[in-house]
């Protein structure tokens, strides 16, 4: 069964051509990243994540520890 839209679908809709083509609904959002950022910038290179060692994970830990006391 059909279910009435709030809107025309695009598919539903006459035109003298026809019907209209179908057209994907997009919203005006910005772009995840900016352009300017400064990963496009092809001078500055991309952070790399450094693994840690549980070793000095536990160095780390046990120097803050000692800071706190």
């Amino acid at each position: 069964m059909h279910r009435s839209l709030p809107f025309p679908s695009p598919l539903l809709v006459q035109n003298k051509n026809g019907p209209a083509p179908a057209h994907h609904l997009t919203l005006n959002m910005p772009p995840k990243c900016p352009t300017t950022s400064p990963t496009m910038l092809p001078s500055v290179a991309k952070k790399k994540r450094k693994s840690l060692t549980l070793e000095v994970k536990l160095d780390i830990t046990h120097r803050h520890e000692r800071r706190e006391n």
